[in-house]
């Protein structure tokens, strides 16, 4: 009898159980719940990249601005000491006079350091903005295709095609050197890079196969934060702040592919906003 009524108090726990268990598994926290409650730990907020870029060309507009008036105000001051040197070295002592008395040549009069210069060129500050930024992309992107291409297998490579008359010495050991597929080095920008970076993949990826690749991105986030409707006057604004935000990706993806063996030129524009294109022009070696 013990043992019956211990063999049953064992079925009633079982049955508890398995219920617990089903109870369990038809849960209406989901995933997706789940997810929402307890998120996974993230180390930067994904707007703090925009966010750094507008501060960052605020500062190097700013930085280059000081640097401007520094290199102004130096070559005032060198021009100044010139023409008070050259102003010094015209003063002569004459004694044939006949009265024994020493008479000098009086020193033209040197001109002020506000001397006249050229006022500053707005294309010429901005270019050199433009230029840091895009120094800045270029090590971005070099870092970038180091870390992203570490562990993927090797690009397929064709040989690469040196002119023995034009760099006969050492020309053999270059003939024999691999150079990873230009289009297969493209196509991990737009892929694995540009997820990286923005989270999406580039939209289209043309190429005429002769060197020439042409990235079309029809919304590139840092254009998103820009008023694709500018008012009236701010049209020249809005065109200088666009080509701000392209000169840091711009310089990523010439980091990137030279890292990768792939020399090259890129540029870019913006038809209308959010929209940009990227023109990369390969450099094939031995040219």
């Amino acid at each position: 009898m013990a043992s019956r009524s211990r063999a049953l108090g064992s079925l009633q726990h079982n049955t508890s159980s398995t219920t617990n268990v089903n109870l369990s598994s038809t849960s209406l926290i989901t995933p997706q719940l789940t997810a929402l409650a307890d998120p996974p730990p993230t180390m930067v907020d994904q707007h703090l990249f925009e966010y750094m870029m507008q501060e960052v060309i605020r500062t190097i507009i700013t930085s280059e601005s000081v640097a401007r008036e520094r290199r102004i105000a130096y070559e005032r001051q060198v021009e100044h000491d010139l023409k008070l040197a050259r102003a010094t070295s015209s003063v002569t002592l004459n004694t044939s006079n006949g009265n024994g008395k020493t008479s000098a040549a009086m020193a033209p009069s040197v001109p002020s350091k506000s001397s006249t210069f050229p006022p500053p060129n707005q294309d010429e500050a901005d270019e050199a903005v433009r230029s840091r930024l895009d120094k800045m992309g270029f090590k971005v992107g070099w870092a970038m295709a180091e870390k992203l291409a570490r562990d993927r297998p090797r690009f397929p490579s064709t040989p690469a095609t040196t002119s023995t008359t034009t760099n006969p010495v050492g020309a053999s050991v270059l003939s024999l050197a691999p150079i990873p597929d230009p289009l297969e080095a493209v196509k991990f920008i737009c892929k694995d890079l540009w997820i990286e970076l923005y989270d999406k993949q580039i939209d289209n990826l043309r190429t005429n196969h002769r060197g020439v690749y042409v990235l079309h991105d029809n919304g590139l986030k840092p254009l998103l934060r820009l008023s694709g409707n500018p008012g009236p006057g701010q049209a020249h604004e809005l065109n200088r702040r666009v080509k701000f935000f392209l000169a840091f990706p711009n310089g990523i993806i010439r980091g990137a592919l030279s890292n990768l063996g792939v020399p090259c030129a890129v540029s870019a524009e913006s038809a209308g906003i959010p929209q940009c294109t990227f023109q990369i022009k390969t450099v094939r070696p031995g040219t």
